[in-house]
């Protein structure tokens, strides 16, 4: 299948995204460049953590593991 844009969202969608970038550089602006490496450090770290756990619950429901005390059987994930 091919999918090619007809052209009529793109302007839309271009200002939408313009005024977001306006709004988040502005408030980017408030901080320096260390200030920023270490927010965005944060936030990579955050990230990978919530990636690897829900990863480990996924494998984990698909051996039918269970956490806690629960009277329900955890169902396998398809």
């Amino acid at each position: 299948m091919l999918v090619r844009s007809t052209g009529r969202h793109e302007a839309a969608l271009e200002d939408i995204f313009a005024r977001v970038e306006s709004a988040f550089s502005a408030i980017a602006e408030d901080y320096d460049d260390d200030q920023l490496n270490l927010i965005s450090g944060f936030v990579s770290r955050l990230n990978a953590t919530a990636y690897d756990v829900t990863s480990a619950l996924v494998r984990d429901l698909g051996e039918g593991r269970r956490d806690r005390d629960d009277p329900d059987p955890v169902q396998p994930v398809p």
